[in-house]
C-alpha cells in the first residue's frame, strides 16, 4: 500500500519549519511570509478582505530579498502530486514575473526547500 500524498498545509508546514531552523543560516528567512489566500470563506469575510486589498491568485509564500537581479522570490506550493495552478495563478504569477521577480511552483517542501535555498545562494539569474 502506498503512503498517502502530504496534504499542502503539511508541506507549507514542513517548509516553515525548515525555514524556522535555517535563520541562522539564512538571516534573511526571517522576513519570509505567508500570503494566505487558500483557505474557503464566507461572502461576507470575502467581501470584508477585497476591501482591505485581498488580491486572488497570489502565491502562497513571499521572500521580499533581492537575489540575482529579482526582487523577491515567491513560492506557489502545491502538494507532490495532484496540485495544478489555477488561471488565475498563472496571471499572477506573470505579472510579478514583469516586475523583476522570481516566481516558482514547488511541488512538495522538499522542493520548496530546494528552490529557496538555490534562491538565496545565488544560483537564480535574471
Amino acid at each position: 500500500m502506498k503512503a498517502p500524498v502530504p496534504t499542502e498545509h503539511d508541506e507549507e508546514r514542513t517548509f516553515t519549519e525548515w525555514a524556522a531552523a535555517m535563520r541562522t543560516h539564512w538571516p534573511e528567512l526571517d522576513v519570509l511570509y505567508k500570503i494566505p489566500n487558500e483557505a474557503k470563506r464566507s461572502y461576507a469575510l470575502m467581501h470584508y478582505l477585497r476591501a482591505e486589498g485581498f488580491v486572488a491568485g497570489m502565491p502562497d509564500r513571499c521572500l521580499p530579498v533581492a537575489r540575482g537581479g529579482y526582487h523577491a522570490l515567491y513560492i506557489e506550493m502545491k502538494r507532490r502530486s495532484g496540485g495544478r495552478l489555477s488561471d488565475m495563478q498563472r496571471v499572477r504569477a506573470d505579472l510579478l514575473r514583469l516586475h523583476g521577480n522570481l516566481v516558482v511552483v514547488a511541488a512538495g517542501a522538499d522542493r520548496a526547500i530546494e528552490l529557496a535555498m538555490d534562491y538565496l545562494s545565488g544560483r537564480f539569474y535574471v
